[in-house]
């Protein structure tokens, strides 16, 4: 008897034009591609010739794959901030956006931003300080990266000063390798810092409403909302009002202001405050690291 012809696999046809659609669509079609080419270059394989078109089931598998893969990136990219500097021009970007570009990668010396030079001297005093009191409290703790990491292991800062208000962002380096109770300590130390340095290096008064937003690899960690107030602790921080703020809210409060009153030209001078970062806390590096 002549031998029957084998079948062709309607599963693996099905497979290919929804991996094929997947490229437009991402995935919306690449996941139901790559879950129908399994399934049926699996049934092709168990079928002893009897049915072909595995070609057809792999080709959708794959391209299902990758256009899922592709826009669950843009998406992930896109939800962070950090598609926006390449799909827009320096003249289309918000302040906003441009502090957050800044703080995402080090691509010259400089690790300290600002919107006026003042605030860019409030800036490089909060990360020389973020740095010094992080090796102190963690010390013995080696959490620096071990492959190539786009912040060089430094806290990135900007900070902007406008007529109503004071805003800092940071940029902590292996912030997501701390454990919860290491994470509050950094985050205590944000605010501490930032307070000092802003009545350190300017004569804003306190009670000016201040927002401090402490930032890992892709999303914002903690942003705090209050007013500058001296500080003597870090483990009781004063003037902290709000800690539950999103991004979005803090993309509102950055909003493009004429620079303050603070002598964009002249280095100020300013007498130490009482406030200064002397408390040297003994932790167990037990909590530290995950």
């Amino acid at each position: 008897m002549p031998q029957s012809q084998p079948k062709k696999s309607k599963l693996a046809t099905w497979a290919l034009s929804l991996g094929l659609g997947s490229l437009v669509l991402g995935p919306l079609l690449g996941l139901p591609a790559m879950l129908i080419g399994m399934v049926s270059s699996a049934v092709i394989n168990h079928s002893h010739g009897a049915i072909k078109g595995k070609p057809k089931a792999i080709i959708g598998l794959i391209t299902g794959f990758i256009s899922t893969l592709y826009f669950t990136v843009l998406i992930v990219l896109y939800q962070t901030g950090t598609l926006t500097p390449l799909l827009a021009s320096d003249n289309q970007l918000s302040d906003f956006e441009v502090a957050e570009h800044l703080i995402r990668y080090k691509s010259s010396d400089q690790v300290a931003h600002g919107n006026t030079p003042e605030a860019k001297r409030v800036a490089e005093q909060f990360s020389r300080q973020m740095a010094e009191m992080k090796s102190y409290i963690f010390e013995g703790v080696d959490l620096s990266p071990k492959m190539f990491s786009l912040t060089g292991d430094n806290f990135l800062s900007y900070c902007q000063l406008n007529e109503e208000s004071a805003i800092i962002l940071v940029h902590i380096p292996t912030y997501r390798k701390y454990t919860p109770e290491a994470q509050k300590i950094l985050d205590n130390l944000a605010w501490y810092n930032a307070s000092y340095s802003l009545l350190e290096q300017t004569d804003i008064p306190i009670g000016t409403p201040l927002i401090v937003a402490t930032k890992g690899t892709l999303r914002y960690k903690c942003i705090r909302q209050g007013t500058l107030q001296k500080q003597f602790n870090i483990d009781r921080l004063s003037g902290i009002e709000s800690s539950t703020l999103t991004r979005d809210d803090l993309r509102a409060s950055f909003l493009t202001l004429s620079p303050a009153h603070l002598g964009d030209n002249e280095q100020h001078t300013h007498p130490k405050n009482k406030n200064t970062p002397e408390n040297k806390i003994e932790i167990d590096n037990q909590i530290i690291v995950k």
